[in-house]
């Protein structure tokens, strides 16, 4: 048994944790519970095979969570809801790890308020007329970081913004501003290859930007 595992063992000796770890293949030939020590750990093994140690970490973070709040309600032999669950959260987990990637520094509601120096409903407004970028959380927004100057006495959001997220609204229907928060990250020609968010954080003109936008916005209309 690896190292790995086995200074993971003590806090993943559970059927919750052995079901997240399960990778969709596997979990497909499971169809009933491992029932003795050893196959559990044997599974376990199997399953943990190709993860980081921060990755072994955070399922073990997922049983703990699970152990406090599952509550006396709960049927905990139920094995089927219990995997359903288990990848469930894994799943959602790892589009947020995708997506914090993908979309750089952020910063939550409460940082945003701080630093601007508005109340929520003053941040909500803006949130509403695009003037500011925000995208929608669990229990909060994310805000990229790109589009705030923090040379400016007070911080404040680059006018660029809204003119990017107008640009946006305007040629796609139901937009996502995850879609904006994405194509800001991604490099663009007319920004010599470079991303919006790097070219605005550099102090770049604004013309090119708002023409990659128009660009880019169409493109996601058609």
């Amino acid at each position: 048994m690896s190292a790995q595992i086995a200074s993971a063992q003590p806090r993943l000796r559970s059927r919750v944790a052995l079901d997240a770890l399960t990778p969709p293949g596997m979990l497909g030939a499971m169809t009933q519970v491992p029932t003795s020590e050893t196959d559990m750990l044997l599974e376990l093994e199997r399953a943990t095979r190709d993860l980081s140690a921060a990755e072994v970490a955070a399922v073990a973070a997922f049983a703990d969570g699970w152990r406090e709040s599952r509550g006396p309600d709960l049927d905990r032999d139920d094995f089927e809801e219990i995997v359903r669950i288990g990848r469930q959260a894994g799943e959602q987990a790892a589009v947020a790890a995708k997506w914090r990637r993908r979309l750089g520094e952020t910063l939550e509601t409460q940082d945003v308020t701080e630093l601007l120096g508005l109340s929520r409903q003053a941040l909500d407004s803006r949130k509403r007329t695009g003037s500011v970028l925000a995208l929608s959380g669990s229990g909060t927004s994310f805000y990229p970081a790109w589009q705030f100057d923090t040379e400016t006495r007070p911080p404040s959001v680059r006018p660029i913004t809204l003119r990017i997220v107008t640009t946006f609204r305007q040629a796609v229907d139901d937009l996502s501003l995850y879609i904006v928060a994405s194509w800001a990250t991604s490099p663009q020609p007319e920004l010599d290859d470079r991303t919006p968010a790097d070219w605005i954080a550099t102090g770049g003109a604004d013309e090119p930007v708002v023409l990659a936008a128009q660009r880019a916005a169409y493109l996601e209309a058609t």
